[in-house]
């Protein structure tokens, strides 16, 4: 399997992170990618990012803010490290993980 190539059928959907173009719920899955530390307001982005999401699904980050588990979401997978690793820069510490939100009758 080639690297751009998935399983299942995958749309990518373009969108600013304040007004993601999806209705409530209709998507299965949200990527965030170092995009946390750049927007005015975390918790308004991480929000809507949780609106479109259906429940149980999945929110996938690699960011240097660690704002995902309070915009309510469920931290399944949580990596922390500093990129460069010795670096000391305040851009250095990163998360990296998977998180759900709440809803889905396998939540805890």
């Amino acid at each position: 399997m080639s690297p751009w190539t998935a399983r299942v059928p995958v749309t990518v959907v373009d969108g600013l992170a304040e007004a993601l173009p999806g209705g409530d719920g209709e998507f299965d899955a949200a990527v965030v990618a170092l995009v946390l530390c750049t927007v005015p307001d975390q918790a308004s982005e991480l929000a809507e990012a949780r609106r479109v999401l259906r429940p149980g699904g999945e929110l996938r980050f690699f960011e240097h803010v660690a704002a995902i588990e309070a915009a309510g979401f469920v931290i399944e997978e949580l990596r922390q490290f500093r990129f460069p690793a010795a670096s000391n820069s305040p851009s250095s510490p990163c998360v990296h993980g998977r998180a759900t939100k709440p809803g889905s009758v396998n939540q805890h």
